[in-house]
């Protein structure tokens, strides 16, 4: 499994500055000719550091989401900045 292609869609405030995260990914699976690529909806409850898979609420494997979702962030603040 592939995780790539992170895309925050959704963030949701909750009490006290914290707030729940929903983004996108792309998931792909299988070996050479049998290759499936889809796009799966993640998020991060609000407090929590660990991304979730919104249809099964499992966590998503290894670190992937994360650095993806550490990247995202930081290139947001750099366009974001050179904007102003």
């Amino acid at each position: 499994m592939k995780i790539t292609e992170f895309v925050l869609t959704d963030r949701i405030p909750e009490g006290f500055g914290g707030a729940e995260l929903h983004a996108q990914v792309s998931v792909t699976t299988g070996m050479l000719w049998w290759k499936k690529c889809e796009r799966k909806r993640v998020f991060k409850p609000a407090y929590h550091t660990s991304w979730r898979w919104l249809d099964t609420g499992e966590f998503t494997p290894g670190f992937a989401v994360e650095a993806l979702a550490d990247a995202y962030a930081a290139r947001e603040r750099l366009t974001t900045k050179e904007m102003t």
